[in-house]
């Protein structure tokens, strides 16, 4: 990812953090298609790390 990227992106625990639930469940709605988000080591064949879309979680943030 490169700098400009980085900035749309956090990692889940910052998502859960804003959205204040578990790590746990930030990774549940990534996996059910609610929140965007890219695996960043999926090019390397290592176990997921995944970077959640800022604006999406912004957006969850205050509908609820």
């Amino acid at each position: 990812m490169n700098e400009n990227t980085e900035q749309l992106f956090i990692d889940p625990k910052e998502a859960a953090a804003i959205l204040g639930i578990e790590k746990r469940a930030v990774i549940r709605l990534i996996t059910a298609g609610k929140l965007r988000a890219k695996n960043v080591n999926a090019s390397k064949g290592l176990r997921k790390r995944w970077k959640v879309l800022k604006e999406d979680v912004l957006k969850l943030d205050n509908e609820s």
